[in-house]
C-alpha cells in the first residue's frame, strides 16, 4: 500500500494544529509538523514573497520525509494549500514552485477543511482575524478545483477529531 496522507487545510486558527497533534498521538502515525513556524521563527524579518517559495519547498521535504517511515498513514498539519491561498490573496500571485508542488503532489492525500467557527486566538504568526470566512470559502474553490478528497470539518475540537477518527476507519486503515 502507498504511504497515504490526511491533510489539514483552512484559514487561520481553525483548530489544524490541535487536531492533528491530537490523531497523530492517538493513531501513533508520525505528524507533518507545518513548516511555515519553524522558517518564519528563524527569519527575524517580516516574510516577502520570496519566502513562501523556501516555505513550499521545506514542507515538501517534511511530506516526503513522513512517507519513507513504514507507516501506512501520517497526519500533515498543513500542506501546499496554505502557502496557495495565501499567496494568492496577500500578493495576488502564486509561484511556479508553489503551484507544482502542490499540483504534483495531491495523490493519497485527503483533506479536512476546517472550518472558522471556533473563537479566534492571537499568535504572533496570524494575520486574518477578520475575514477567516473570505478565506475558507477559497480553500473550499481550491479543493474543488483540484478535485481533491476532503471533508469539512466544524464544531468542536472534540467533534472534528471524532469525526477524523470515523473517517480515517472508513477508509480502511486500523486506529
Amino acid at each position: 500500500m502507498k504511504h497515504f496522507q490526511f491533510v489539514f487545510t483552512g484559514p487561520e486558527c481553525t483548530g489544524k494544529t490541535i487536531v492533528s497533534e491530537g490523531l497523530s498521538e492517538e493513531t501513533g502515525r508520525p505528524m507533518v509538523y507545518e513548516y511555515a513556524r519553524v522558517y518564519l521563527d528563524l527569519l527575524n524579518k517580516p516574510y516577502i514573497r520570496k519566502d513562501l517559495d523556501n516555505i513550499a519547498i521545506g514542507q515538501l521535504s517534511l511530506e516526503t520525509e513522513a512517507g519513507l517511515f513504514e507507516y501506512d498513514f501520517s497526519i500533515c498539519d498543513t500542506d501546499l494549500t496554505v502557502l496557495y491561498i495565501w499567496s494568492a490573496y496577500k500578493y495576488g500571485h502564486v509561484s511556479a514552485i508553489i503551484e507544482e508542488g502542490l499540483y504534483n503532489n495531491l495523490q493519497n492525500k485527503h483533506y479536512f477543511l476546517c472550518y472558522p467557527d471556533l473563537p479566534w486566538e492571537p499568535d504572533p504568526q496570524r494575520e486574518n482575524p477578520n475575514d477567516r470566512e473570505e478565506l475558507y470559502d477559497l480553500y473550499e474553490k481550491l479543493l474543488n478545483e483540484l478535485e481533491a478528497s476532503y471533508t469539512i470539518l466544524k464544531g468542536s475540537i472534540e467533534q472534528r477529531l471524532n469525526e477524523c477518527r470515523q473517517l480515517i476507519i472508513d477508509r480502511g486503515f486500523i486506529l
